[in-house]
C-alpha cells in the first residue's frame, strides 16, 4: 500500500492528488487491508490442522484482498463510487447560448465549458470532458488566448477552431486561486498559473464593448467577427 501511494505521487505519469484525494485513496485502502489480515488470520486458525500442525498459507489470500483493496480505494478517491446529479446550472447564460445557431462554434474557459455542449447544445472549441492528448495543441492554444494578454491570441481561435463566441468570465480571469478545478490537467494548470501570475490583465477583459452580445452578472458574450472588424 505505501508502495503504491508513494508511486501515485512521485511520478508524473500517474494521477496528481493532492492530500485530500490522497487521504480519499489511503483510508479505505488501508481499513480494507487491516480487514483483510484479520479475516485472514482468523481464517486459517479455524482450519488449521491438527494431524499435521501444518496450516493453509496465508500470503494468497492477503495478497488478494490487498489488490482488491487498493482498487476500491482508486476508485473511492476518483469519485467514482459516487453517483452524483447533473451539476451543469441551466441559467439566462445557457439560454442564450441555446439561441446561437446550431453550428456556431463557442470558447471559453475549458472546465468553464464543460456544460455548454450537454446545456445549450453548442459546439465548443474545447472543455474539460474533451480534452485529450491528440487536442494538446488546441487546449494551449485556448488556454494561452483565454488568460494571456494578446487579442490576436484570441482571434487566432476564430481562424484556427471557427470559434464565433467568447464567454468572457470576468470571476474566473481576477481569480486568487489558481488552482481550483484545474487540478490534474497538467501542463495547463501550470500554464494557466503563470499567465495568470504575469498578465496584469486579460485581453478577454479588453475587447470592445458594442461587440458584445450578452451580458449577465457574472458573463458576458463576445462576437469575435465584430472584434475582428473593430480592431483589424
Amino acid at each position: 500500500l505505501l508502495v503504491v501511494i508513494f508511486a501515485l505521487t512521485a511520478f508524473p505519469l500517474g494521477p496528481e492528488w493532492d492530500r485530500e484525494e490522497l487521504g480519499a485513496f489511503a483510508r479505505p485502502a488501508a481499513l480494507l487491508v487491516g480487514a483483510a489480515v484479520v479475516v485472514t488470520v482468523a481464517w486459517v486458525l479455524v482450519r488449521r490442522r491438527p494431524a499435521s500442525g501444518s496450516a493453509p498459507s496465508a500470503i494468497g489470500p492477503i495478497a488478494a484482498i490487498a489488490a482488491a483493496a487498493v482498487l476500491i480505494g482508486s476508485v473511492a478517491a476518483g469519485g467514482g463510487l459516487r453517483v452524483e446529479g447533473d451539476r451543469c446550472p441551466r441559467g439566462p447564460l445557457s439560454a442564450y447560448l441555446s439561441t446561437l445557431p446550431k453550428d456556431a462554434v463557442i470558447a471559453g474557459d475549458p472546465v468553464d465549458m464543460t456544460c455548454v455542449p450537454l446545456v445549450a447544445q453548442r459546439p465548443v472549441v474545447m472543455s474539460r470532458k474533451l480534452y485529450g492528448v491528440r487536442h494538446r495543441d488546441r487546449m494551449r492554444d485556448l488556454v494561452d488566448a483565454y488568460y494571456g494578454g494578446s487579442v490576436e491570441a484570441i482571434l487566432r481561435l476564430r481562424e484556427r477552431y471557427g470559434a464565433e463566441h467568447l464567454v468572457v468570465r470576468p470571476d474566473l480571469l481576477l481569480a486568487r486561486d489558481l488552482t481550483g478545478p484545474w487540478r490534474r490537467m497538467e501542463p495547463f494548470t501550470s500554464q494557466r498559473r503563470r499567465l495568470m501570475r504575469s498578465v496584469p490583465r486579460p485581453a478577454a477583459l479588453e475587447l470592445p464593448i458594442k461587440c458584445r452580445t450578452y451580458e449577465g452578472p457574472r458573463a458576458h458574450v463576445v462576437d469575435l467577427a465584430c472584434v475582428e472588424r473593430e480592431l483589424g
